[in-house]
């Protein structure tokens, strides 16, 4: 799992279970039933090894705490900060965070690589044209 899908998978759970929450919460949860914060659950899913929440950040954000926090900020919606104690306001910055600034690591969704073939209708073409053709009209 990539650091795009971690961050998604920790706002779904956030949004789910938003009683699981809780931004003053300083060490990663042990188990989905526990509680944490945004950074605690990135690295619950992340599977990170640390137990400190500046570590998490540096090891699955690539940037320090203090940063993810400006960050989401930056990006929640209507940029405040009331995203620490609001779970919908949280999971929806998170999402937004995902796509600023791992973007790269999104799925991409590829093309077919030929055209489906036309669906048969079950109506076979005789009776489709009895159907279909015009009567001859009469003089």
């Amino acid at each position: 799992m990539n650091v795009y899908e971690v961050i998604n998978k920790a706002a779904d759970h956030i949004e789910q279970y938003p009683e699981r929450f809780d931004f003053w919460t300083v060490y990663p949860p042990k188990g989905p039933e526990e509680k944490g914060c945004a950074i605690a659950w990135i690295g619950y899913f992340a599977g990170a090894n640390s137990r400190e929440l500046c570590s998490i950040a540096r090891e699955v954000l690539g940037v320090s705490d203090g940063e993810f926090y400006y960050r989401m900020h930056d990006v929640s919606p209507h940029r405040s900060w009331n995203w620490r104690y609001d779970t919908a306001l949280c999971a929806a910055a998170l999402r937004q965070y995902a796509e600023v600034y791992h973007h790269a690591e999104k799925p991409k969704v590829v093309p077919p690589l030929a055209e489906p073939t036309p669906r048969r209708t079950g109506i076979p073409a005789a009776i489709k044209a009895f159907f279909t053709t015009k009567e001859p009209e009469s003089v």
